[in-house]
């Protein structure tokens, strides 16, 4: 269906969005920046089009033609607290983490984010603390390396997984208010510089502020909304398990600390949410592509 053909009040399908974005790249000099497409939705399948090399180098030239929030690659990959699953990983932003780090990180990039959290659930501790903040916690310490091994895996995404500078929280102190309010007790104090090479998102790259988190130390460098859910708000909801949205919703858990014995994440109905740390939570975490 031609660009032309619509009026005001119609309903488009996606189908029909998906051929308006592909007209509009033919027929509108879209700029060929990262900040011009960080304001597109496609949605396109993108697993067989490119290879993981090719598409590297299209980005690391600054070329961003044909390239669109939502767009997708399928890919399997093991992990030791997991197993062997199936994820989608999406394209949530282009150059979000530009130049930032105490070490500025200057390589073009895709923060790549699953459609549904991870299949298996996990706790962000074994038992209801939030001491140490989420640099201390056994979702920071034994679940995400885990995952961060498989994703950097050769049958995975391998040498295209960068490593930057994450700022976490690091210490929690249980006797002062909590930024949550509604007299919620338990706030970060302070914070550091780690390497990363997957991390769970902050309220701010989710919501695009901060809502529950219990002080700017759960915030730190990730303080921006990602386009993803800036332009798809419905992406907030998701399932576990490879295409598991459709069917079902669950909740997954983002990196700040709610109080002394809570973490914050999005519950399965696409409220905030803070909940106790010995929870089952779902996994979705983010990755540089370069």
């Amino acid at each position: 269906m031609a660009l032309t053909h619509f009026s005001v009040g119609d309903i488009i399908r996606v189908t029909d969005m998906n051929n308006i974005i592909d007209e509009v790249n033919e027929k509108v000099d879209v700029e060929n920046s990262a900040a011009a497409h960080n304001c597109l939705y496609r949605g396109k399948d993108l697993t067989n089009v490119y290879t993981l090399d090719a598409l590297s180098s299209k980005i690391q030239a600054n070329d961003w033609t044909d390239l669109f929030i939502g767009d997708y690659i399928d890919m399997t990959m093991t992990s030791t607290v997991g197993g062997t699953e199936k994820v989608r990983w999406m394209f949530a932003g282009f150059d979000y983490y530009m130049n930032r780090g105490d070490t500025a990180f200057t390589k073009h990039h895709i923060v790549m984010v699953p459609e549904d959290a991870f299949q298996t659930l996990h706790q962000m501790n074994s038992s209801d603390t939030t001491n140490g903040g989420y640099q201390s916690s056994a979702m920071r310490g034994t679940v995400l390396p885990s995952y961060e091994n498989a994703i950097s895996a050769s049958s995975a995404f391998g040498s295209h997984v960068a490593t930057f500078r994450e700022l976490r929280s690091n210490t929690m102190n249980s006797s002062i208010a909590s930024g949550a309010g509604a007299g919620w007790m338990g706030a970060s104090t302070d914070w550091a510089w780690y390497d990363s090479r997957l991390m769970l998102l902050s309220e701010a790259m989710v919501y695009g502020c901060r809502v529950l988190s219990s002080s700017l130390y759960d915030v730190g460098a990730k303080n921006q909304q990602l386009p993803l859910f800036r332009l798809a708000p419905d992406r907030l909801v998701c399932g576990h398990g490879f295409q598991k949205s459709k069917s079902s919703r669950y909740s997954w858990w983002l990196s700040g600390v709610a109080g002394a014995s809570a973490f914050c994440r999005v519950s399965g109905n696409g409220d905030s949410s803070g909940s106790r740390a010995s929870s089952s939570g779902g996994v979705r975490p983010a990755f540089l592509f370069v």
